[in-house]
């Protein structure tokens, strides 16, 4: 019996881990902020954002 994800997803999660930890997603390439009108924020921002709705929010 099969436990855990497919081979195949985790090959995924593991290639995104490798690759962040390598630094490739470190700095956006200058076509996303001209593609979404704005300055695209880190992930360090959206999720303080997001917590700072959730608990404003409750």
């Amino acid at each position: 019996m099969d436990h855990g994800v497919p081979a195949v997803a985790a090959d995924q999660v593991l290639g995104i881990f490798a690759a962040a930890r390598a630094g490739e997603f470190a700095e956006a390439d200058p076509a996303l902020a001209e593609l979404l009108g704005r300055e695209p924020a880190g992930l360090r921002d959206v999720l303080r954002d997001a917590l700072r709705e959730r608990t404003s929010a409750g």
